[in-house]
This record gives C-alpha cells, structure tokens and sequence, in this order.
C-alpha cells in the first residue's frame, strides 16, 4: 500500500470527508453563537506553612508538613471541597447548587511559589467576583478556626497538667524543707553535687520531652476520637503501626539523629557545614519514618483521589495522627536513650553518702517538679497568645476586583473543529473502505487471486441501444479505446501459453450480473473480425442472454440437439457479423448440469470444434452453479471476469477455488469497468494517437 492507495480511497469517499467537515464545522459554529459568555473572577492565597501560631506551639522542631506531596496541594484539596462551597451559597444567597458552584471553580499553584490561585468562571460577571472573594473568606475563616479550636484544646490541657505539677511541686519543696529542718543540712556538696547538676540537666530534657509527648498525646487521642467515627479501621492500623519493628528500628535512628543535631549546635554555629549536614541527614530520616507510616495507616501519594474525597476535619484529622505518631515514637526512643544515660549517673551515687543521697534525690525531685511547672506554665501562656492571635496558614492577599470574559475567537474555534472534522472524515473514510469488501483496482484482484490479468476493460456508458438490444461497444464503435481493449484482450488470451493452440474458450464470473455475457459477446466479435471462423455457445442454460445481444430468437438451441435430436445445422444461426455464428439455449432444460453431463453435449461439442477456428462458451456464475465447473473441463481456456464495481474480495477467493478443485485449465482474469487514472490516461492517448490520424488520412 501505497500514498496512491489511500488518495485512491479519499478521491473515492470525498463525499464522506466534505460531509463530515461540513457537519462538525457548521455544529461548532452554531454551538458557539448560541454559547453564553462565561466570566471568570480570580483571586490570590498565601500558604504559610511556618507562620507565627505554628512557632509558638512548637511544630516548627517538633511535627513537620507531610513529606509525600506538596502542602499547598493539600490547601487547593481542601478548598475546592463542598462544605466550603455550602456555605458561600448560604452566605450569598445565589440561586445556584453547590454541584453549579464546583463546576466553575479551579485552584492551582502560582509555579515557584506557595501562593494558590483561586478561580471562579460563571455566566454572571458581579457573581462570579462575589463567590470567588467569599469562597476565600470562608477557607480562611475555616483554617483560622481549626488552629484556635487546636490552640483551645490544647491550652485546656495543659491547665489541667499545670495544677498537677504545681501540686507536685509543693509537696516536693515541702519534703526538702522537712529534711533540711530535721538534718540541719542546706545543700548538696562534692561529687553529689556534679551528679546532681548533670542529673539535673537530664532530667531537665525528659521533663521537656515528656511535656512535648504529652501535648502530642493529646492531638493524637483527638484525632483518633474523630477519625474512629468516620474510618473505624484507623485504629487497627494505628496498633499495627505501633508494634511494626521496623517503624520502631527507623523512630530509634531518628532519636539518635535528634541527639547528635542537638550535640552539633552547642559545638559548631549555626551556618557551618557539619551542623548542615547533620540537620539535612536527620530531615531525610524524618520524612522516610512519615512516609513509612502514612504506608502503614493508608495514606499513599496513590491515594489522592481518595484524600480529595475526605472533608476538610477528615484530612487534617488524618495529617494530625499520622505527625502525632511519629513524633511520639522519635520522643519516645530519644528519652529512652536519655534515661540510660540517667541511669549511669545514678550508679555514681553508691559512693556517696547516705544523706548527702537523700538530700540529692529531694533536690533533685523538687528541681524537676518546678522545671515541669515552668515549662506548663509557658506552654499555658503560648496556648493563650495563639488564641488571641487567632492566624491560620493562609491569607486572603488580593481579592478579585473584577471579572474577565473568557471569549475564544470564533474563527479559531470554527478552525479547529473543521480541522476535527476533516480528521474524522478521513478515518471514517478508510474504516468504509476497509469495510467495504469490493475490489477497486486491478492490482487488488491480482494480489487476491495470485492470477493474471489478461485484459483492462474501461466503463462503457450507455449499455443498451435504441432498439433495447444490450450494447456491443466492438459492434457500435470499432474505433474506440474499450474495442481496442478488448482485441488486446484476444491476443492476450492466446499468448498464455505460446507452445498451446487454444480453440475453446469459457467466460465465468464469482456472481451475477458481472458482465461476462457481454465480454464474452464482444470477445467473440473481435476474433470474427480477425477473419477467424467463431461460434458463440450460450451454455448459460439458466439465463440465457447471448440472443438478446445479436437480436436473435431462442426457439431452437442446445436442448433441441441434446433431446430432439435436432441437427445441429438447424440449431445454429448466424449473426450480422461476418463469420460469427451464435447457438442459443433453446427452452431452458430442467436440470441444466446433466444436459452438461450429457454424452450427446459432449459428441455436439467435439463436432463443434472441427467446423470452427474459435468457439466461446457462457457460463453460470461459479459460486452460484457447479456449471462452469463441469464444462470447464472440457475447454481449453477459462477465464474469469472481476468487476471492479461489485465483485469482493471474498467472492473472487471463492471462484478461484471452486475452479481449482474443478481442475479446470484457468488461464487468467479479465478486470472490467476501470474508471481509474490509467483508464483514462489510455483513452486520450488512444485519441490522440489512432483518431487524430485517421481524421488527417481524411483530409489528405
């Protein structure tokens, strides 16, 4: 296949291909003058994952953004979500749906940047500033409420811890006073009091860390509460996380990470390379123990379709638990590694003596109850300024002051589609073509049938004369290009086989209605005019229509002599062309293969061929009767007619085997009704070459 192949096929199916780009041109450019206007309104966000809130309550050092995707993502998922797009319809008062609402609102990254781009499209430009603005209001509102309901639940707590340790704390001061009244001892010296002093300093740090464990506790226990309403299976995952050893292999790393930034910042300042590279070694860690245990509790970056299907509580319930968990595990392996190193020092103290220990512990007990009441105490008061500062993550930073219409050119737009749809027609094109199981061209015959091709019969117009009779183009115009055709086929016929002399010829089809009456017609009539002494046999014995052709009668014919006994002479009758006879059919016998059968057809035939140079017999069509196939045999060259215009591929198979099981001696195709270029290019050549001459031999 060629791109003369496929031109082919869209010069054939141009109709189709106009038609198609007619439609999608004319649908697009209706559908746009009918479209409404759209208005789009944009807004502008600033996503401020550090701000001043998030320092205050410690989540700077202490619970990171989630590693596996963007944060600001996680912003755009929660404001296109529909509670939000409830309220700023009830806010607004419009008249239209939630679903309407969300249907026209996009929310992207500004590229580079943590600031979200907010847009609104819809019909009205005054509404579409309106729900654009008020949908940043309500997020923001929302986000500003969710940290203070934190902020809130998180100052109760720690209330409440505070009058703990205060109480702690002053029965501590009391038990110290009480020893120092009764031993007249006052403070701790030598070695108890370098123990005393590094115990301290641990004890400090677990007191810190343990604050911090318990604040997370806290949102972790909140967490939990909601999430095992709406997703009962977290709480499974959650202990399945909590005894994963590798999770616990990771969290105990991670402490250790934690430990050596903490010993790198007292030694190096804060912009040197070890402490760099320690801080960078430890975020890494951190985000492979979040990534590990969002895994483990169902939250994959895989999982983002169902994360945009979680309401706004759901996903920051979800974040919560899973930044809780781990930092509850890397506190939790940090104070272990600390208490070791607590329990070391401790050692040391066998040395000491009895009172001076016991005016350690004390000390040491009332030193850790007031360093937890401090640290409660400034917690407490963290709790309180959050609340009073009430800032959320994000910040309205520009509203939408006015709407742009979003036009597209009706040129550009008319365009495109008449581009669509002349690629649609095109493919619908080739699908009808390869659809369409006919044979279009000569080579397509000859690569189905592996055969020869033995004559190109061009398309003739006019097929039936004035008088009804059918058309013999050798008859009615001798000069043509499709009579010259035809006498090529009658030479072509005979040089198939040089070394063989070929007296009897069978003309058949693959179906009705191909045309091989009419060729074999035409055939016969140029060997007569070749001064060859022909005979036309109508074997068609089902239809017969040779007689219509030369306007003879069919009263006596082939049933007459195989039945009658009628002499053969008398069967046979002569046409207006000089040294052709015709032998009709005569009444049409009721079982025309055995009058094929027949020893008399077989003696008449063998009669036949010592008083004519040039018989030609007509057959039914092949894959229709087993005629041809029985009078195939007995001749010496058969030739099968395609037509371009209605036999398929699958026919012509057929016909080919059919005659091959037959064993006949078929000798090639004859291809008839070509309309292609080559056609064409023959005729004007034929023209120019043979009339032309023949009008100035006139002339002369």
């Amino acid at each position: 296949m060629d791109i003369k192949y496929y031109l082919g096929i869209f010069l054939r199916r141009w109709w189709l291909i106009v038609l198609s780009t007619f439609l999608v041109s004319s649908f697009t450019y209706v559908k746009s003058l009918r479209e409404p206007i759209m208005y789009t309104a944009q807004a502008r966000l600033l996503y401020e994952a550090n701000n001043v809130a998030s320092n205050i309550l410690g989540q700077s050092g202490m619970m990171v953004p989630m590693q596996w995707n963007n944060p600001v993502d996680t912003q755009i998922q929660l404001i296109t979500t529909r509670p939000n797009v409830e309220e700023v319809v009830k806010r607004l008062g419009i008249r239209l749906t939630p679903d309407e609402v969300l249907s026209g609102l996009a929310a992207e990254v500004d590229r580079n940047t943590d600031i979200i781009l907010l847009r609104y499209t819809g019909l009205k430009p005054e509404n579409s500033v309106k729900i654009v603005n008020e949908i940043g209001r309500v997020f923001v509102e929302r986000d500003k409420a969710y940290h203070k309901e934190t902020a809130r639940e998180t100052r109760h707590f720690i209330e409440e811890q505070l009058m703990k340790t205060e109480k702690l704390l002053a029965t501590a001061e009391d038990e110290l006073r009480t020893f120092r009244e009764q031993n007249q001892t006052f403070s701790v010296a030598g070695l108890g009091s370098t123990y005393s002093s590094q115990l301290t300093s641990i004890d400090t740090q677990l007191i810190d860390m343990d604050v911090d464990r318990q604040v997370v506790q806290a949102r972790l226990d909140e967490a939990r509460r909601h999430l095992e309403v709406t997703d009962p299976g977290v709480i499974s995952r959650l202990e399945k996380l909590q005894a994963d050893k590798t999770f616990g292999t990771l969290s105990s790393e991670l402490a250790r990470m934690e430990s050596d930034v903490a010993l790198k910042r007292s030694q190096y300042a804060a912009d040197a390379p070890e402490l760099k590279a320690a801080m960078g070694e430890r975020d890494r860690l951190k985000g492979i123990v979040e990534r590990h245990a969002a895994t483990i509790l169902g939250r994959t970056p895989d999982q983002r379709e169902l994360q945009s299907a979680q309401t706004p509580t759901e996903t920051r319930y979800m974040s919560q638990l899973i930044e809780s968990q781990t930092s509850i595990a890397a506190l939790a392996a940090k104070a272990g590694a600390l208490k070791g190193t607590r329990g070391t020092y401790e050692a040391k103290f066998k040395d000491i003596p009895t009172k001076d220990l016991q005016m350690n512990h004390l000390v040491r007990k009332q030193q850790a109850a007031e360093e937890t009441y401090t640290v409660f105490f400034k917690r407490m008061q963290d709790m309180r300024i959050t609340e009073a500062v009430n800032t959320g993550n994000v910040r309205l930073i520009e509203e939408a002051v006015q709407s742009v219409p979003s036009i597209t050119p009706l040129g550009k737009t008319v365009g495109l589609a008449a581009l669509l749809g002349l690629i649609f027609g095109l493919g619908i094109a080739l699908l009808v073509e390869f659809l369409d199981d006919r044979i279009r061209r000569p080579e397509e015959a000859q690569n189905v049938l592996e055969l020869p091709i033995l004559g190109l019969l061009p398309w003739v117009e006019n097929r039936t004369t004035v008088s009804g009779r059918q058309r013999l183009v050798t008859l009615d115009d001798p000069r043509s290009p499709v009579t010259e055709s035809y006498r090529a086929l009658q030479t072509y016929t005979r040089l198939v086989d040089p070394d063989r002399s070929y007296q009897t010829f069978m003309l058949t089809s693959p179906g009705p209605k191909e045309g091989k009456s009419t060729v074999l017609a035409n055939l016969a009539v140029t060997s007569a005019q070749l001064g060859k002494r022909t005979l036309i046999v109508d074997t068609d014995l089902r239809a017969p229509s040779q007689h219509l052709n030369f306007d003879r009668p069919n009263l006596v014919g082939i049933y007459d002599v195989v039945y009658e006994a009628c002499p053969l002479e008398e069967a046979i009758q002569p046409t207006d062309v000089e040294g052709l006879d015709i032998l009709c059919t005569g009444p049409v016998p009721p079982d025309p293969v055995q009058t094929l059968h027949a020893e008399a057809f077989r003696k008449m035939v063998e009669r036949l061929k010592c008083e004519y140079d040039a018989i030609f017999f007509d057959s039914p069509p092949i894959n229709l009767f087993t005629d041809a196939a029985v009078l195939g045999r007995t001749v010496d060259s058969v030739l099968l007619v395609v037509d371009v215009r209605s036999t398929t591929r699958q026919g012509t198979l057929t016909a080919k085997e059919l005659l091959n099981k037959a064993k006949v001696p078929l000798a090639g195709m004859v291809v008839k009704n070509m309309t292609s270029k080559n056609s064409r290019f023959h005729n004007r050549y034929f023209e120019r070459y043979y009339v032309d001459r023949l009008k100035h031999m006139a002339d002369d």
